[in-house]
């Protein structure tokens, strides 16, 4: 009985450090693309955030980030996907606003997108 009780004990213990792993790697991640984004290495920054969305898909902030970086490549259907997964998942305005400049900008026709404006919306 006694090793019964060790191991499961032990599988428990185990389960939830690795799920402590995945929720800082996933942060991690998530803060890595951010910084990345603001040095202008784009490609970098979705290999992170794609990454850090296979850990946590329900992550309002990463479906925002992404959301802001295949609008950086032109991917709109994507963007818009990655910006209402972010809505659905968080009622904080942030996500709401920047879906609707998202749709007013390609609702209009599509200047040419300033990092600083795409800068604005990334969310840590």
């Amino acid at each position: 009985m006694a090793i019964f009780l060790f191991h499961s004990s032990g599988c428990a213990y185990f389960t939830y450090t690795r799920s402590l792993h995945k929720e800082k790697l996933y942060k991690l991640e998530n803060n890595f693309a951010v910084k990345c984004i603001r040095l202008n290495l784009w490609n970098e920054a979705k290999y992170h955030l794609e990454r850090a969305y296979e850990l946590n898909p329900n992550s309002p902030s990463i479906n925002n980030n992404l959301a802001v970086v295949y609008e950086y490549f032109n991917n709109i259907d994507k963007s818009k996907f990655f910006y209402q997964n972010a809505v659905k998942l968080s009622s904080n305005k942030i996500y709401r606003n920047n879906f609707n400049l998202f749709l007013k900008e390609y609702n209009v026709s599509k200047p040419d997108t300033s990092n600083q404006i795409i800068l604005e919306n990334i969310h840590e």
